[in-house]
């Protein structure tokens, strides 16, 4: 805060000064700055597609530059502990800018959620995210268990993402591969496509194999 409010510019007849810059000098002119014409926001820039390759995040929609579309985001990465989720390879779906495979989101922010017990929280867990739930086993907290084979492309047709969810799991779950694909184009497709080890082979809930 101190190095933003350094850096706007004085008011006219306004005295300088050398004393640090605290935050009660520097909302007078956070405020004059929310006025100013020049600070109002933009229109929000719809671009046909995004990778974000830190958190290995897509998002993609059907036509640039229109709301009214079909929009994917799928997710490939970890986060730092303390706002993760076990949600690798976890996708969001809207249809003609209406939701049809959501995000819950999280409840209410209590000390749990930055505790050693976070996974224990509902929205923590990826039995609820749009992810399987393998032999009975969720996916695995901690930077170990990540998506492997992340692969993205881009072109002027179209924007694909392709990913192995099965070292989110913990070895107990028998995967041995779980790959999925997301492509978005004038035909949108997004697909499953799942190999057990051949000993494990049970019955896996949420999705088809």
């Amino acid at each position: 805060m101190q190095s933003l409010a350094a850096a706007l510019p004085a008011r006219p007849g306004a005295v300088k000064s050398r004393t640090p810059h605290t935050l009660a000098r520097a909302l007078p002119f956070l405020e004059s700055a929310a006025e100013d014409p020049r600070a109002r926001r933009g229109a929000a820039p719809l671009m046909r597609d995004v990778w974000l390759p830190d958190t290995q995040v897509m998002v993609a929609r059907s036509l640039a530059g229109s709301p009214a579309v079909s929009l994917w985001l799928r997710k490939g990465g970890t986060t730092p502990r303390a706002t993760n989720h076990n949600d690798v390879g976890h996708f969001i779906v809207y249809a003609e800018g209406r939701p049809v495979l959501i995000d819950v989101g999280v409840e209410t922010y209590t000390r749990k959620t930055f505790s050693a017990t976070r996974y224990e929280i509902w929205t923590m867990q990826s039995q609820y995210h749009n992810l399987p739930t393998v032999n009975g086993v969720m996916q695995q907290d901690g930077r170990a268990f990540r998506a492997s084979d992340v692969a993205y492309e881009s072109s002027d047709a179209r924007a694909r993402l392709s990913l192995n969810i099965a070292g989110a799991y913990p070895p107990v779950a028998g995967l041995r591969s779980w790959c999925g694909r997301s492509r978005s184009s004038a035909a949108a497709m997004w697909c499953w496509r799942t190999t057990t080890r051949p000993r494990e082979r049970r019955r896996t809930s949420g999705s088809r194999s």
